[in-house]
């Protein structure tokens, strides 16, 4: 009889890019680790993202301390593991031999895949994040406050050539928001931009950018908003809208499909969201729902 689990393991290698598209690839690595029950091991988090410091931008992406480590002595009998194994890249299934196996993980998730593959593994994965967080981390994220409304706006290298979400549609979202709910409600503002590069949206009353702090935690704390808005085409403003169990706003010109299960959103709206329309009524009545007074 094969001992699958003793002779075939998992290994996500993280690749040289932000933090949302190597979540994605662990993420992957980890649902294939959890439907087959075998061990999963990660690469380094940490790294130089050399194209953020030619870019000069607000982040640079070294994600040093993020994510506990597992211990030296793991890694060392991994690497003699790998030394004997076969070595099968983005696997679909578990092969049925008694070699040693080792699935890699590697490729970064194209837009025609993204978070299908591991809609049904989303509990799992929240909880699997939540645990491997670095303990000094989640002291800090219990000291966070949520905000009511959350936005991701994403700058940096989508300056380059990727769709940049334009500052109307949050500040006409937010206007859109305050109306029917009737309050003005506080907006926290995660975002790799420049001050200077969303005047605008920071002369709203009751905005504010968020307070420098690692990265994960601000992914983390947008999650964590009542209502989340979103940045076109952005994978770390996705992951915020994944692990949400709040209202996701997206931009009318969004082409993604829905990040989180269908099943999960009949009872949680996420929608593309045009403010100039009237709002859905669906959108109005989760709105008038939550009790934004305990928050605001």
């Amino acid at each position: 009889m094969i001992n699958i689990e003793k002779s075939q393991k998992v290994y996500a290698l993280l690749p040289d890019t932000g933090l949302g598209n190597r979540m994605l690839v662990w993420a992957k690595a980890y649902a294939f680790a959890k439907k087959y029950h075998l061990e999963l091991l990660t690469s380094s988090w940490w790294g130089l993202h050399w194209g953020a410091w030619f870019r000069n931008e607000k982040y640079k992406r070294v994600y040093f301390g993020y994510f506990k480590k597992a211990p030296f002595i793991t890694h060392v009998k991994f690497i003699l593991f790998r030394l004997n194994a076969l070595h099968i890249p983005e696997p679909d299934h578990i092969l049925m031999t008694t070699k040693n196996v080792v699935y890699v993980f590697h490729e970064i998730v194209t837009s025609s895949d993204y978070f299908e593959t591991i809609k049904p593994f989303r509990d799992d994965i929240r909880l699997a994040i939540h645990h491997s967080l670095h303990s000094r981390l989640l002291r800090e994220l219990d000291t966070c406050k949520h905000p009511a409304i959350g936005i991701h706006i994403r700058r940096g290298d989508f300056k380059l050539g990727s769709t940049l979400t334009p500052e109307s549609f949050f500040i006409s979202s937010i206007l859109a928001i305050r109306k029917v709910v009737g309050m003005n409600l506080p907006v926290e503002i995660f975002t790799d931009a420049f001050p200077e590069e969303i005047p605008l949206l920071l002369s709203l009353p009751n905005v504010h950018l968020t307070k420098p702090k690692p990265d994960i935690l601000d992914l983390l704390l947008l999650s964590r908003c009542k209502i989340s808005i979103l940045s076109i085409g952005s994978t770390f403003s996705f992951w915020g809208g994944f692990l949400s169990n709040g209202i996701l706003l997206r931009h009318p010109d969004e082409w993604h499909p829905p990040i989180r299960p269908n099943a999960f959103n009949e009872f949680h709206y996420e929608s593309n969201f045009d403010p100039s329309k009237s709002i859905d009524p669906r959108l109005l009545d989760q709105l008038k729902k939550i009790e934004f007074e305990t928050i605001a």
